[in-house]
């Protein structure tokens, strides 16, 4: 079996234990005794090696071991530290650029901290926002005062039917908040990491010049969304057409993409690669053109996926190494696990 895909295995596998063991069967301190354990575990490999007393298959134990407790660590619990029944008023900021709606903007935000009896506590989660169109359009950072109360989401109600509730569980989020124009204001702080920043104010940039390019309406959504992976300009109607005829899928931006990049660049720039330092040079330009097209969507999930996989596979020739599709594959699902 290969080594990363192994890794892989057992790093999903701690993430999947932490979800699947209750929080009261290890106590409150749980998570310190992981970490606790991954120190060893981590300090008994390092002198195994130095030493030569650690072999091939007790390192690989070891190795297996530390990535289970990394993935248990990767994935803290989510929990309020009061009841969110109890909360009036809450301050949260906002962590991802809004999805445009019909009639609302769609938007998850990470809680702050909570009016709790006419007092303020810390809180933690994640709240799924929908703001009335006719508000101001938050941006990724804003931290905003939100009054009222968010309710749980519902569960689906035919046996059938895909269960929203279960897939936004996987994400931290279980509740949400209807907001009118008048139920929310714009603290005026800012917070959030600043490359995520720089990538949303980039995607924003590409969207206005597409914009401009394509200045007709239903032609503007189809661009957008197969260019930048963005749909939220499209009508119902519009995406049920591309459905009905089995073209949905050209609606979002995939590894598809990175892969014509990769192809084109490797036509324009293939004898480069041929020169003395020249795989360097080829190198850094593909990187560069991906990772910008990365940037330019916003750092959708698909696109980092084939982004982070092409980034491997292409280091691999100039390091004087083979270039391993399954490598590629399994380092950059560790990577982004």
């Amino acid at each position: 079996m290969n080594i990363l895909l192994r890794y892989t295995l057992a790093f999903v596998a701690g993430i999947l234990l932490h979800d699947a063991i209750p929080t009261r069967w290890l106590g409150q301190y749980g998570d310190v005794v992981i970490l606790g354990g991954v120190i060893v575990l981590l300090v008994i490999g390092f002198l195994g090696i130095i030493f030569g007393k650690l072999s091939r298959f007790g390192l690989g134990i070891v190795s297996l071991l530390v990535f289970l407790g990394v993935g248990w660590l990767r994935s803290p619990r989510h929990t309020y530290q009061c009841s969110i029944w109890d909360v009036s008023a809450y301050e949260a900021v906002v962590l991802s650029p809004p999805e445009t709606r019909a009639k609302t903007y769609k938007v998850e935000v990470e809680i702050l901290k909570g009016k709790h009896r006419n007092a303020w506590k810390p809180l933690t989660g994640k709240v799924l926002l929908y703001i009335d169109k006719n508000a101001k359009k938050p941006k990724y950072g804003d931290v905003l005062f939100i009054r009222g109360v968010s309710r749980l989401i519902e569960g689906p109600l035919n046996p059938a039917q895909f269960d929203y509730k279960r897939f936004l569980m996987h994400k931290r989020i279980y509740h949400q908040h209807y907001l009118k124009t008048t139920d929310f204001v714009f603290t005026g702080k800012q917070q959030g990491v600043w490359y995520k920043k720089w990538a949303y104010s980039v995607s924003e940039w590409s969207d206005a010049a597409l914009k401009k390019l394509v200045p007709y309406e239903r032609e503007y959504a189809v661009a957008k969304a197969m260019v930048l992976g963005l749909r939220d300009e499209m009508d119902n109607e519009l995406v049920q057409a591309y459905s009905a005829a089995g073209a949905v899928h050209v609606l979002s931006v995939s590894g598809f993409h990175i892969g014509v990049f990769v192809w084109l660049i490797t036509q324009i720039l293939g004898t480069l690669k041929k020169r003395r330092r020249g795989k360097w040079a080829y190198l850094g330009i593909t990187l560069t053109v991906l990772w910008f097209y990365a940037i330019m969507t916003g750092l959708s999930a698909p696109v980092i996926r084939s982004a982070v996989m092409f980034t491997i596979f292409l280091l691999a020739n100039p390091l004087g190494r083979k270039e391993n599709a399954k490598n590629a594959l399994f380092g950059s699902a560790l990577i982004l696990l």
